[in-house]
């Protein structure tokens, strides 16, 4: 898959996470070859996590016929960053 391609649907699965949790901004940081990082900022459930945050951005990625794997999440403050990993 192209970068092109690969930028679209993640920042269609972006905007359709946005529309589910407006409390949370999301931007893609990084995007290079089949790796990406996306950064979460905002108010999130303590008692869930941040892991149903990013595997709602994962099934969004799913239904464009993307499969990703997170290969790590460093917290900040306020929110954290999830790299992905796209799966053949």
């Amino acid at each position: 898959m192209n970068v092109k391609s690969l930028q679209k649907i993640v920042l269609d699965a972006i905007e359709k996470y946005r529309t589910y949790r407006t409390d949370t901004q999301l931007r893609l940081l990084t995007l290079n070859g089949e790796n990406f990082k996306i950064e979460f900022v905002g108010d999130f459930c303590h008692v869930c996590g941040v892991s149903n945050d990013y595997k709602l951005v994962q099934y969004f990625l799913e239904e464009n016929g993307l499969n990703t794997a997170v290969t790590h999440v460093s917290n900040f403050d306020d929110g954290f960053v999830a790299e992905f990993r796209v799966v053949k």
